[in-house]
């Protein structure tokens, strides 16, 4: 016999898999801290070397996008996303070679550019996948015909920077674009060049096919990175907490650092990085040795899904993670941390870069 208690409802009904409520990680009032492993401080010159050795050899290519819209169309939010869509499909139907919904050879030029992934427009993808997406600067909204649009591409690892000619040569010529997208025509494809002087220029792709020669990381000396005091801009929603973490992000340079190393090793090892590992303990060492100067950031929640596929979670899962947009600066000596810091700016940081997220700057 039921109960007329609004307190004590009946329990006779089945839930079925489908029909139960989304759950979603309930937040926690506690910090998400890291704590530094006990020790001195290095010398800052050797943490530098022991950085510039670990990124020595990763290849990375940058490549900046400009076009046009062929008609009247809306560029919807965040810019990261539909850049990654409209990607994905250019890469679909013109140089995925995989049959059924998902790309997952390694011998296909698609899985080489983006990743093991599903075909479509549809929000499914490695964490660390090959390719960043910068749109920071994307103008998003409605767009008038001959509207223009930009963007930068990153991509990491050998595979990924051999077939870049091969994307490049799509780009000058799309396919039809997917439904509900403006058509686009990319009127300037350029690609990021180290010169002999150690200053980045943009360089204009060649049109016969030629390569695109990679960023050594390890050799940057922009942006200059002062030693007394570190600010960190997130352009773009930038999560500190792994997904279904519960925690409240707290604005201490070990945490950044501990994500930013850590990501960024785990990319190094899809990407076939055979190189030593960053000297992660030594740079905590130093992050937890300064102090807060100003916080001006705010934290936003994205859905979870953007951080990578998550194998059998359910399509319809709701889980959101809170990520930081704004800067943050500290006090203190930062000099060793300077290779690590302008690979950052480059390459960004945390999952979930292909839809645009992590975009970081830094000085």
């Amino acid at each position: 016999m039921s109960s007329d208690d609004p307190q004590d409802p009946p329990r006779t009904h089945r839930w079925f898999r489908r029909e139960q409520p989304a759950s979603t990680a309930r937040r926690e009032d506690h910090p998400v801290t890291v704590q530094a492993p006990s020790g001195s401080a290095p010398d800052p010159e050797a943490l530098q070397e022991q950085i510039c050795a670990a990124l020595a050899g990763w290849p990375v290519a940058t490549l900046k996008l400009v076009g046009s819209l062929e008609e009247k169309g809306k560029i919807p939010r965040p810019p990261g996303r539909f850049l990654r869509a409209v990607l994905g499909h250019l890469v679909d139907t013109t140089l995925c070679t995989c049959r059924g919904y998902r790309c997952t050879s390694r011998s296909c030029i698609g899985h080489q550019l983006l990743g093991r992934r599903a075909r479509g427009p549809d929000v499914d993808g490695e964490a660390w996948s090959p390719l960043a997406v910068r749109a920071s600067n994307t103008k998003t909204g409605v767009c008038q015909k001959g509207g223009r649009i930009g963007a930068e591409l990153l991509f990491v690892g050998h595979e990924a920077v051999r077939q870049l000619p091969r994307l490049i040569e799509v780009l000058r010529d799309p396919p039809p674009p997917p439904e509900q997208h403006p058509p686009i025509t990319w009127n300037t494809v350029q690609y990021l060049q180290l010169d002999e002087d150690r200053e980045l220029r943009w360089r204009k792709a060649s049109e016969d096919g030629g390569g695109v020669p990679p960023l050594a990381l390890d050799l940057l000396t922009e942006p200059r990175v002062r030693k007394g005091r570190l600010t960190l801009t997130f352009l773009s929603p930038t999560p500190l907490v792994r997904r279904l973490e519960r925690g409240v992000v707290v604005p201490e340079l070990p945490l950044v650092i501990d994500r930013m190393t850590r990501g960024m090793g785990a990319w190094m090892g899809r990407t076939g990085h055979k190189g030593p590992r960053l000297p992660v303990d030594d740079l905590l060492r130093v992050a937890s040795a300064a102090q807060l100067g100003a916080d001006n950031t705010r934290t936003v929640d994205i859905p979870g899904r953007l951080l990578g596929a998550q194998g059998n979670e359910p399509e319809d899962d709701e889980s959101r993670v809170p990520s930081l947009m704004g800067s943050i600066t500290w006090k203190g000596d930062f000099s060793g941390l300077a290779p690590l810091l302008r690979a950052v700016n480059q390459l960004g940081m945390g999952p979930g870069k292909q839809y645009g997220l992590g975009e970081v700057n830094v000085r």
